[in-house]
């Protein structure tokens, strides 16, 4: 899915747009035991309780592409064969009005969730679209829908119990300490299926949620999709930090690092400013010339894209935004971290001075210690 198609779906997700009409959840302890299963009817709730549980179902498709939200593809084998598949199509076909179906999922998921000890709350919601074809200016649509997209939502929220607060008791005029009880916060994982892409649904793809990009939920992916774990946002880019150091060797050097740097953010820039609604990417090979024009030879080069390769798999394509931070250019040493913005790494450099390797900053006016303003001859 790109940027636009998601953010249809988000925009649906409000109590004045969906076609959701009942909630689907169940709420589990921490020992993974069933406490109670529900199903909640929108329309006999009030405005309020409505919105909340929306904004939850909501959380589970949000943050950023390739961090946040991670495609899980299923292979032609799967879609004919896989028990999870298959599973996943019929609580969309049904709508999740399949109990035996829920229940199965529920399942699933309690035996990948652990919560340090905490409840949780697992709610899912089906929602169908008409999907109606856009005219060339590409925001007013025809008057009738050419296709309709079906597609649910499922949303893992901890739960946890309020702090107990002084509140205002009326009965006795008196302000008294008292609980609220069980708090569902927002999901830590999550997914829709299926995804929506060029307008249509896509069987082939799941859209997977983790709150924290650097804990992907492994287990969950396995026992609900029965498919291969995508490699995190951080991950990624300590893998390719370190396909570039072991390539280049000797030659991995600051202003090679400093120029890569430099134009990954330049990319970044351009894609931002010109509102591309799929995401950006770039192919080790494509490194592999930046690195050339950075004086880089050629053999290391072809060495770095051949690492590339026995990480991430031939022909990858790597979002520059999870290979390097485009706020900020940071150096660091066993005992010492420096931060510049990241279009500002002009103002680091590295020297040998009597044999002794040094970093150097640009220190011309400003600078303070301790917060004092010091003078440097």
């Amino acid at each position: 899915m790109n940027r636009k198609e998601l953010s249809e779906i988000r925009r649906r997700i409000r109590p004045d747009r969906n076609s959701i009409y009942k909630i689907y959840g169940c709420y589990v302890n921490a020992n993974g035991d069933i406490i109670s299963e529900f199903d909640t009817s929108l329309g006999i709730m009030g405005e309020e309780e409505t919105e909340m549980y929306l904004k939850l179902i909501r959380k589970a498709i949000s943050g950023t592409v390739g961090k946040h939200l991670l495609d899980i593809e299923f292979t032609a084998d799967q879609i004919t064969q896989s028990e999870n598949h298959r599973l996943l199509m019929k609580l969309n076909n049904s709508s999740l009005a399949d109990s035996d179906a829920r229940k199965e999922l529920y399942d699933r998921i309690i035996s990948s969730v652990v919560f340090e000890d905490r409840n949780f709350l697992i709610l899912l919601a089906s929602d169908t679209m008409d999907v109606r074809p856009k005219e060339s200016d590409g925001e007013s649509f025809d008057e009738f829908a050419e296709d309709v997209h079906r597609y649910f939502i499922c949303a893992v929220c901890p739960v946890k119990s309020s702090a107990v607060e002084l509140k205002y008791n009326s009965e006795n005029g008196r302000f008294s300490g008292m609980a609220s009880g069980q708090i569902a916060g927002p999901p830590e994982t999550g997914f829709m299926f299926p995804e929506f892409t060029g307008r249509s649904g896509d069987i082939y793809n799941a859209l997977y949620f983790t709150r924290k990009p650097a804990l992907i939920n492994s287990g969950f992916i396995e026992n609900v999709f029965a498919a291969s774990v995508p490699m995190s946002a951080p991950k990624q880019k300590h893998t390719f930090g370190y396909a570039l150091s072991e390539a280049l060797e000797n030659e991995c050097s600051m202003d090679v690092v400093s120029s890569l740097h430099e134009e990954m953010c330049t990319r970044i820039e351009e894609h931002r400013a010109l509102k591309e609604e799929d995401a950006l990417c770039v192919t080790p090979q494509e490194v592999g010339l930046l690195l050339r024009s950075s004086g880089v030879d050629e053999e290391k080069a072809d060495s770095f894209r051949k690492e590339c390769e026995k990480y991430f798999g031939e022909n990858a394509e790597l979002n520059p935004n999870n290979l390097v931070d485009a706020r900020r250019f940071v150096v660091e040493t066993p005992d010492v971290r420096i931060i510049v913005p990241g279009d500002r790494q002009d103002l680091v450099e590295t020297r040998v001075i009597d044999g002794r390797k040094y970093i150097l900053i640009s220190a011309d006016e400003g600078v303070t210690v301790n917060g004092i303003d010091i003078n440097i001859e």
